[in-house]
């Protein structure tokens, strides 16, 4: 009776190896839920990124009266503004072109709070197109 005890394990073994490789099991889970989420955070990032170059590449140049525009897209809220710079040069050029700052604010919700970022840019004002006199007929 004794040698058949001592081949097996006894029931306290056996929990005690279960709970190891339970803990184990919730280690390793909780690594890679962390590793989703920080996946999951620089896509979002990159995703707001793509957007506020998309806004600023659709406009080469501003009307006068600037521009005023907000919206949503891929769970990214995002608004722009514009504000003329002023013009700080002494002498003016013949044909002068006026600048505007241009903001972009962009806003999603993360894991845990909103994250808001902010790009600015400077954009030029339309110029109305003039022809020379002395190509003109």
């Amino acid at each position: 009776m004794n040698s058949a005890l001592a081949r097996g394990f006894s029931l306290l073994e056996l929990l005690v190896a279960v709970a190891v490789l339970a803990m184990s099991l919730a280690m390793l889970y909780k690594a890679a839920g962390g590793v989703l989420q920080t996946s999951s955070a620089v896509q979002m990032q990159q995703t707001a990124a793509q957007v506020a170059q998309s806004l600023l590449n659709s406009r080469d140049y501003l009307p006068p009266a600037g521009w005023h525009e907000n919206g949503s897209d891929a769970g990214i809220d995002w608004s722009v503004s514009s504000v003329p710079v002023p013009d700080v040069a002494s002498s003016t050029p013949a044909n002068p072109v006026r600048l505007h700052q241009v903001s972009v604010n962009l806003a999603w919700q993360g894991r845990s709070e909103r994250v808001q970022w902010s790009i600015h840019t400077v954009l030029p004002e339309a110029v109305a197109a003039s022809v020379p006199t002395s190509l003109s007929r």
